[in-house]
Order: C-alpha cells, then sequence, then structure tokens
C-alpha cells in the first residue's frame, strides 16, 4: 500500500468526497508507480482541468475512465465532479480490482461505481451503453506480444498489439504514435449521449496541428487544449530507446525538452494564459520545435548523461 496524502494536497485536493485522513491505495506490477506521476507527471495536470470543470458547474451524471490503472484518476474525478455512477475500463482483470478497492476504500459518496475488462470501449458497445463523459490517458507505443518489458512498463508507457490492430488508422497517425489514440476516438462517437465530451491526455511529442486534426476528422467539435503542462519522460531507457528506432527507422522525429528546466516551465505557463486556440497552437509549436527541444536519439544521450528528459503534456477536450 501507498500512502498519497501528501500528494493530494500538494494539488489541492480539499478532500469532500475523499475520506479525511490518510488516503491509501494498492498497487501491483500492471499499474504505473504513483509517485512519479504525482511528482511530475500527468496527475497535477488532470486535477487542475477537472477541478476547473467544477467550477464551471459541469454536470456528469455518467462518466468512463479508460485505462484506469490504480484508480487515482478516478478519485481525483469524482473529488472535483461527483458523478452518479462512474464506469473504470481497463484490459488487465488484476487491475480492475485493484482499482475497485482503492475506490471503494477511500470514496466517501455514494458513487456508484462499475468495473468493466476490455479493451478501450468494447464493454460499453456490449453493452449498449452511452455515457456523458470519456476521460483516456492511453500510452503511444505499440509493442509485439512477445516484447519483454520491464516491471510497470506496460501499463504506463506501452500497449501489446500487431499491425492488423491499426487497420483502420491512417499511417499518419500510426506513424506519429497516435494509434491508441485515434482508435479510442473512433470508438467514443459511439458511446457519448449528444454534446457528451471526451478528454484525452495526449503527450506533445509530434505536432499540435496533427493532434487536433485527427479529432477534427473523426467529427468532433469544440476542440480546445485545455492544458498544457511539462510531464517527466517514465520508462525512460525503454522509451526513448523505442522512439529513437522509430526516428532511424522511418524518419519521424519526436520531440524531447529538458527535465526541470525552468525557461520550458515559463513558456508553457505563456501557452496556459493564452485564449485563444490558434495562438496557443503556435506557442506550443514553438517549445516543440525551439532552441531547448531536441529528438529522441538526442534524449538517449542526455539519459545516459543521467539528465532527466522531459516531454509537452496535452489535455485536450472535444465535443460530438
Amino acid at each position: 500500500m501507498i500512502e498519497i496524502s501528501t500528494y493530494l494536497k500538494s494539488f489541492g485536493v480539499t478532500r469532500s468526497l475523499i475520506q479525511p485522513g490518510e488516503v491509501r491505495i494498492g498497487v501491483n506490477e500492471n499499474t504505473y508507480l504513483p509517485e512519479n506521476e504525482m511528482e511530475r507527471g500527468w496527475l497535477p495536470n488532470i486535477f487542475a482541468l477537472f477541478d476547473r470543470l467544477r467550477s464551471q458547474a459541469v454536470d456528469v451524471t455518467e462518466a468512463v475512465v479508460v485505462g484506469v490503472g490504480p484508480g487515482i484518476e478516478s478519485l481525483l474525478f469524482i473529488e472535483s465532479l461527483s458523478p452518479a455512477r462512474l464506469l473504470c475500463i481497463d484490459i488487465n482483470p488484476d487491475v480492475l480490482e485493484i482499482a475497485k478497492s482503492n475506490i471503494k476504500e477511500n470514496v466517501v459518496t455514494d458513487v456508484q461505481v462499475e468495473v468493466l475488462g476490455g479493451d478501450l470501449l468494447e464493454p460499453l458497445f456490449n453493452l449498449n451503453r452511452k455515457v456523458d463523459f470519456i476521460y483516456e490517458n492511453l500510452p503511444n507505443l505499440k509493442v509485439d506480444p512477445s516484447t519483454l518489458l520491464s516491471e510497470n512498463a506496460q501499463t504506463a508507457s506501452f500497449f501489446i498489439g500487431t499491425a492488423s490492430d491499426a487497420s483502420r488508422v491512417p499511417q499518419i497517425y500510426q506513424n506519429n504514435r497516435l494509434e491508441l489514440h485515434y482508435k479510442f476516438l473512433l470508438q467514443a462517437r459511439e458511446c457519448l449521449n449528444e454534446r457528451g465530451r471526451v478528454m484525452c491526455c495526449i503527450g506533445g511529442r509530434v505536432s499540435v496541428k496533427l493532434i487536433l486534426q485527427m479529432f477534427e476528422e473523426l467529427g468532433y467539435h469544440e476542440v480546445s487544449i485545455e492544458r498544457v503542462g511539462i510531464v517527466q519522460q517514465l520508462n525512460a531507457e525503454e522509451v526513448l530507446g523505442m522512439y529513437a528506432d522509430i526516428e532511424e527507422s522511418i524518419g519521424q522525429e519526436f520531440s524531447f525538452l529538458p527535465g526541470l528546466d525552468n525557461e520550458v516551465l515559463s513558456l508553457v505557463q505563456d501557452c496556459n494564459k493564452e485564449p485563444s486556440l490558434n495562438r496557443k497552437v503556435d506557442l506550443i509549436e514553438q517549445v516543440r520545435t525551439g532552441e531547448l527541444a531536441f529528438n529522441a536519439r538526442a534524449a538517449v544521450g542526455k539519459l545516459q548523461l543521467n539528465k532527466p528528459v522531459d516531454h509537452i503534456g496535452l489535455v485536450i477536450q472535444a465535443r460530438l
């Protein structure tokens, strides 16, 4: 069990729905390690956005978290938006049991929590369910089923797949390692109520314009970049090595940034202050392709010198 109360307090969780006192969660070899995500990962950015939605009085009756992991994002979602029902989906049944236990043990409200095993949104298809809100934070790197990965790597950064799995995904999105996000958005169209919304966490290692184009091509509207963050590259040795191999094999470059760099953090703050989407995209691209940025091959070299490596993290919201 891991105690996370200090982390929750550090990014402003008041805990009216999460129990007072210590919040402890269980993990296993198939879930990400919370301390990595909470200190310099996605979670502070995600909670800031959930909390903003709360302040806007966004009403969510039934929501879905895809790729639930140990359930921390579900706890943050409940705390901020208090849905009547929350469905948690993961492809790994052991992860689902851990998430269900973590939510049950730490939530004091009577939200109905249901766990569903399956790939992406297939469980909703099977139940013919439609919901108001679907959240995802999915991995980007596809590996062959025979690939050996280190502990925690698969859940955090990799997904198992074959070439045939991507038959409906245009090559440009495959090359930019947006395959799983594309498939999620394709499926979500059939699972949302009218005016329902998706929220996607996508690494900004590739063109932001291309990422937004993906949403628009799949029929989404009111596409907005709700949060720009700097995220520590987890599983760095394996992840950066794979991105570098992709760069060499197909010529597709990916963008990384120096870790814990104050200039980068300042530039990202400017991105978040910009109200215009077009201008925000331009600012993000300036960070992603500017003089501070480097490709995956260079990132591998920095890692070998024990220098931390980060990347841009985008939280994107859209409606049907």
